[in-house]
């Protein structure tokens, strides 16, 4: 696809295509359907935060999208709402400034939420309650049995979806 770097329509209803990693040598995409196609992963729906062009999106009968059901169109809202600006139409229909407004409600909860836990922990940390987090890169436990090419333990390390989803913005 590197060789259409215009192109501003594509439509891959039905392709059985699981990754989405050739989308982001397009990014002039403004339209992308992707209906039916079983793409089920978290990392490969964040990869459309690339197509800084994008203003349609359409995902229908993809689990990832049938998973989130109804919560869908909200859902593109929240992780899209930074990097793709000009999005206006999600699954055939523009969304609504009510879908907008409780994306943005949603988005402050969980940012709420994760300065809560953030201060909770630390609290507990300072007041002799709880050990601080162990660097999972550092930790004995998380070294893969292989080696790298000096003989050296190569640590392994697991991202959370937030430090995933963080990668993408």
């Amino acid at each position: 696809m590197k060789n259409m770097p215009n192109l501003k329509k594509l439509d891959l209803t039905g392709n059985k295509m699981e990754r989405t990693h050739s989308l982001c040598d397009v990014p002039s995409i403004e339209e992308l359907i992707l209906d039916g196609n079983p793409i089920a992963s978290v990392k490969e729906y964040n990869r459309i935060a690339a197509l800084k062009h994008l203003v349609s999106l359409s995902m229908i009968g993809c689990p990832f999208a049938d998973e989130k059901g109804d919560d869908f169109r909200r859902e593109v809202l929240i992780s899209f709402h930074k990097s793709l600006p000009n999005l206006k139409v999600i699954n055939g229909e523009a969304w609504t400034q009510e879908e907008l407004d409780e994306a943005f409600a949603e988005i402050k909860a969980r940012e709420d939420a994760k300065a809560e836990e953030e201060a909770a922990k630390k609290a507990a940390i300072e007041a002799g309650e709880a050990e601080p987090a162990a660097d999972p890169v550092s930790d004995e436990s998380a070294v893969e049995a292989s080696a790298d090419e000096g003989g050296e333990p190569v640590p392994k390390r697991t991202l959370s979806e937030d430090e995933l989803e963080a990668l993408w913005y």
